[in-house]
């Protein structure tokens, strides 16, 4: 909640939905998630958006005062309290997680053990539209290897060092769109996704990934 850039942002409203309740409900639409777990902190700070999140009907993990910024740490704290073997790494700026590329990252991870399964490799699709299936085993083994400032960021430290890891990718995206970004950092990319909604003619909760890259790209124009 106390985003520097833009605080309290996961609860502004997108299309006026609060930003973390779209991002949930995108994600209701997977068919292969067990549990949809919103991994924050214990801070007072937090109380709100825990307090919402539960309110919709979503599971919460509160990490300990450690885990503040060692996200890594969080990360698995979650996903070994629910018992995990693989968890799905979607983030809390991304209004738009696609439920059908999320489940074709699952089919593969579950078809290959991989310990990363991605589409970042090589980077087609826009900023906001990653798949990251991870296995907790192998993070957890590699986690005493993580530099203190790379734990903030939970799958960097997989992307420099492929060599330590069986990694699967995701075709890339037939039309590229990397530059595209479908995040949310600061105050005016509200609007700007905003935008990018009222022109594809889309709701948050139904956009396609393609729906939002095509209007964009005509902007670049």
């Amino acid at each position: 909640m106390d985003s520097s850039r833009l605080p309290g942002k996961v609860l502004k409203p997108i299309d006026g939905i609060p930003l973390v309740e779209a991002i949930y409900l995108r994600l209701r639409k997977c068919r292969s998630l067990d549990e949809i777990v919103l991994a924050t902190t214990s801070r007072d700070c937090d109380s709100p958006l825990v307090q919402h999140f539960e309110n919709i009907g979503g599971q919460v993990y509160r990490g300990s005062p450690e885990e503040v910024e060692n996200v890594t740490q969080r990360f698995l704290s979650a996903g070994n309290s629910y018992q995990l073997t693989y968890a799905a790494r979607i983030n809390g700026d991304s209004p738009f997680p696609d439920a059908a590329l999320i489940d074709e990252g699952w089919n593969v991870a579950n078809e290959t053990r991989a310990d990363l399964v991605t589409n970042l490799i090589p980077r087609t699709f826009p900023y906001g539209i990653a798949v990251e299936w991870i296995r907790l085993e192998k993070l957890a083994d590699l986690l005493p290897q993580i530099p203190s400032a790379e734990r903030e960021h939970v799958t960097s430290f997989l992307y420099k060092n492929i060599e330590k890891i069986r990694l699967a990718t995701l075709p890339p995206l037939q039309n590229p769109s990397p530059e595209t970004q479908l995040t949310i950092d600061i105050a005016s990319d509200m609007d700007r996704i905003e935008g990018l909604l009222a022109e594809a003619n889309t709701s948050v909760i139904d956009a396609q990934t393609l729906d939002l890259i095509r209007p964009s790209s005509n902007e670049n124009k």
